[in-house]
């Protein structure tokens, strides 16, 4: 079983390799490691700090951990372009009202106001959720991201000392399935860093300039969606000109 000494080993030997800034280590209730999330730089590829952080702790502990089980997320170099430099966070709103939740966030795209709206049960774990559903609803009016992006988790971890919002979500494309995380450090509006961190997880599909999707005549959209595990997954709305 894996004692807190030995996460603290576990964790400092991660952060001796190259490109690597943070690293949390979770631990099953059994004591085995059940995840790792890795915070690194540019220049390197997700899959070779994968496979360093699969050989330093078999080799430093002799300890084997699935690949799987390991996931990186890149904060971008300076002067690193992408779509989320032209988009603009203009605001997170969320309001409880008894056991329900609505979440509202506003963007700007190059002077387009985009909002989306997430509704849903009013527990922890969901008001985690809806940011960054809210978000995806609102990226809907400028890019394909609906069909084809889906919320796997939303979530608060702590790094160090400093606490971080990371947010997965599974791609479905020609290739098949890929899961990508997009993180952001809390900078004091944990929902606002849940945004951040949303846009993050897709700012690469955002930078490959996809056509905006079809409209109806009325100029909007709404769709059923939610955070997984939810059996009331809520209303996912989106409004091209912010209105309701």
């Amino acid at each position: 079983m894996a004692r807190t000494a030995d996460i603290a080993a576990y964790e400092s030997i991660l952060r001796q390799i190259r490109g690597v800034l943070a690293a949390q280590v979770v631990v099953a209730p059994s004591g085995e490691i059940d995840e790792i999330h890795v915070l690194a730089g540019p220049g390197r590829g997700a899959k070779q700090i994968v496979r360093d952080v699969e050989s330093a702790l078999a080799a430093q502990f002799g300890v084997n951990v699935d690949h799987k089980r390991v996931s990186v997320a890149h904060l971008r170099g300076p002067g690193e372009g992408s779509a989320e430099g032209r988009l603009r966070l203009k605001g997170v709103q969320l309001g409880v009202e008894g056991v329900r939740a609505l979440c509202r966030v506003e963007l700007e795209w190059d002077g387009q106001s985009l909002v989306g709206e997430a509704e849903g049960p009013a527990s922890t774990t969901n008001r985690r959720h809806l940011p960054a559903a809210a978000t995806f609803a609102a990226l809907e009016q400028r890019f394909r991201v609906g069909d084809a992006v889906v919320l796997e988790d939303a979530t608060l971890c702590q790094v160090g000392q400093r606490a971080v919002a990371l947010v997965s979500v599974s791609v479905l494309g020609r290739d098949g399935e890929q899961i990508l995380v997009g993180c952001c450090l809390v900078r004091g509006d944990e929902r606002e860093a849940i945004v951040r961190a949303a846009l993050d997880a897709v700012n690469r599909r955002l930078a490959r300039g996809q056509r905006p999707p079809a409209e109806d005549s009325s100029g909007s959209t709404e769709r059923t969606a939610g955070p997984p595990g939810q059996q009331d997954p809520g209303r996912v709305r989106r409004n091209e000109d912010g209105d309701r």
